[in-house]
């Protein structure tokens, strides 16, 4: 009863504009918040300023201003602005297709990852997550719902 409630997410952000006081989760972009929107006062404050983020613009991304360590993090960053997806996976009936080739790694692990059969007999739906096949079963194989019902037949299709 007299328990403090804990938070149900975890406030990631800390790093602090020394200007203006917003926060962020990531250093690099602070950095091009500060180049962006604090340029008077960084000229104020002198060229040591101007200096510790000077590494940060030349790794700056010109569409939205995200700043990076290295050149190669911007060129991959670049790629999540690009509409073309050329990294397509290779399942078949699979129509997957991504943008950098690191997505489509992480999509390939879910061919390769254990399927959650549904438990229901003659239902032959597999699932990536145990949450969506508890979820299916939940909905489409209750007491209103048996195994036969047109609605899972035709939901069920493999």
């Amino acid at each position: 009863m007299g328990e403090i409630e804990k938070p149900i997410f975890r406030d990631t952000r800390r790093y602090f504009c020394e200007y203006c006081g917003i926060c962020r989760s990531k250093k690099s972009l602070i950095s091009s918040h500060i180049i962006t929107h604090h340029k008077e006062e960084m000229e104020e404050k002198g060229v040591d300023e101007e200096e510790k983020i000077e590494g940060t613009k030349s790794n700056t991304c010109t569409e939205c201003g995200a700043t990076f360590k290295k050149p190669a993090y911007l060129k991959q960053h670049m790629q999540s602005h690009s509409l073309e997806r050329p990294y397509t996976c290779p399942v078949d009936d699979c129509h997957s297709s991504y943008r950098r080739k690191d997505h489509l790694t992480r999509h390939l692990l879910q061919h390769q990852g254990k399927l959650f059969n549904c438990p229901i007999e003659n239902c032959n739906r597999e699932f990536l997550f145990k949450a969506n096949m508890k979820r299916h079963v939940k909905e489409f194989h209750d007491e209103d719902h048996p195994p036969t019902d047109a609605k899972c037949q035709k939901q069920c299709l493999p």
